[in-house]
């Protein structure tokens, strides 16, 4: 093996300078994909909003007919039951 007569290292504002770079870096991209994420939600929300209008727009205007009532029966309610008052034991 080949042994190099000294060992480069980087002078110490260069590493300080990279360092805060980089943290500098990392909060601007997260800045940056948040802003993204919310520019699609505001899309997709848009486009949500503008295909229901356009819906109530023409049940509205008697062009689509309601749904059907459901064919399901309603569950019966349960029968009230009248429980005996419990008594506490001292034993």
């Amino acid at each position: 093996m080949i042994e190099l007569p000294f060992r480069w290292r980087p002078r110490l504002g260069v590493v300080l300078l990279a360092v805060n770079l980089l943290v500098l870096a990392l909060p601007l991209a997260g800045i940056l994909a948040v802003r993204q994420y919310e520019n699609e939600l505001v899309r997709s929300t848009e486009a949500q909003l503008l295909v229901q209008g356009a819906t109530c727009g023409r049940r509205s205007a008697g062009r689509t007919p309601p749904r059907p009532p459901s064919r399901v029966p309603p569950r019966p309610l349960p029968r009230p039951t009248r429980s005996s008052p419990r008594s506490i034991s001292a034993a």
